[in-house]
């Protein structure tokens, strides 16, 4: 299944489109935020009280759902690109590939819920979940799969896979970090990290939206399945030529 000529700078478009709104709207409210955070009441005026410093509690929230949403971000960006090589694989690994719908369905569901309600339990479950399906990728890649057409030979690297490896591997890393504390640490000792994280966020979720459009749709045209039987297929002729 190819997709239809144009679909593609379609989304890339829409998504762009919804990035430029989004951190419009995000640095907007910043700014007036900090306006208001930074107006000294008029008896004060002239007395000598100084500015009050931002609810470092109120600016840990801010960091703490700007980090969610990235790391929802990702986990549904991985869920997508597995969706769709889902369909690729189950001619060549006939049942095993239903492993791809229940890695989708995980990482979705586990994306959805991370938002909803986050804690030490549920980011354990993601960072070794994540971990999990990247070591399986890894397997395959170095060592092969004991099923499908080539038992035991090392699968193609493609852009699509390596960028699903890609995103659970950012949210391991930023799993990881959460539960060493580090975001409430640079929260104490940085000013204005709530705000500057809330409109980093913007970008970084557009970036996800983009490169998974991409490799959603590299990996429903099965290109990066083909580049990899073409060489294997050149390498396999190579060896067999006198």
């Amino acid at each position: 299944m190819t997709p239809h000529p144009g679909s593609h700078e379609l989304v890339t478009f829409a998504a762009a489109l919804v990035l430029w709104a989004a951190g419009g709207v995000l640095v907007f409210l910043s700014w007036r935020q900090r306006g208001h955070s930074a107006v000294v009441p008029r008896s004060s005026r002239g007395a000598g009280v100084a500015e009050l410093p931002p609810d470092p509690v109120a600016a840990a929230g801010r960091v703490d759902v700007a980090l969610a949403v990235v790391v929802a971000a990702l986990s549904l960006g991985a869920a997508a690109i597995h969706l769709a090589a889902a369909g690729e694989h189950a001619g060549e690994l006939g049942d095993l590939a239903l492993g791809f719908y229940f890695v989708a369905a995980f990482q979705a569901a586990w994306g959805v819920r991370w938002l909803a309600r986050r804690g030490r339990a549920m980011a354990w479950v993601g960072i070794g979940g994540n971990l999990a399906i990247a070591g399986a990728w890894l397997w395959s890649r170095v060592l092969g799969l004991p099923v499908g057409a080539t038992p035991w030979h090392p699968e193609a690297v493609g852009a699509a896979d390596a960028l699903c490896t890609l995103f659970q591997v950012a949210i391991v890393v930023l799993l990881a970090l959460r539960l060493r504390g580090v975001d409430l640490a640079v929260t104490r000792r940085v000013r204005d990290v709530a705000a500057a994280a809330t409109i980093a966020a913007v970008p970084a979720i557009g970036i996800v939206v983009i490169a998974t459009s991409v490799a959603v749709s590299v990996a429903v045209s099965g290109h990066d399945h083909a580049d990899g039987a073409a060489v294997h297929g050149a390498a396999e002729v190579g060896h067999a030529a006198p």
